[in-house]
């Protein structure tokens, strides 16, 4: 198991209170994603035969977050 860097830490610790610090109201979720057809068609780039079989258009084209 890797070390944690102190100054690693530290700056997780700066974010994490700087997120707290603005009221829940006012907060946009620091965990915004990329859409799901975003991500399909970014894992399918450049491939010759697809990864995934799926059709993009299925899938949400919103960007998704974990707020």
């Amino acid at each position: 198991m890797s070390e944690l860097k102190q100054e690693h830490f530290d700056k997780l610790l700066e974010c994490c209170r700087s997120i707290l610090a603005v009221p829940h109201h006012d907060r946009k979720s620091p965990w915004i994603g990329k859409s799901t057809r975003a991500w399909l068609t970014s894992v399918q780039k450049g491939q010759k035969t697809a990864i995934i079989d799926a059709n993009p258009n299925d899938f949400c084209a919103e960007a998704l977050d974990r707020g």
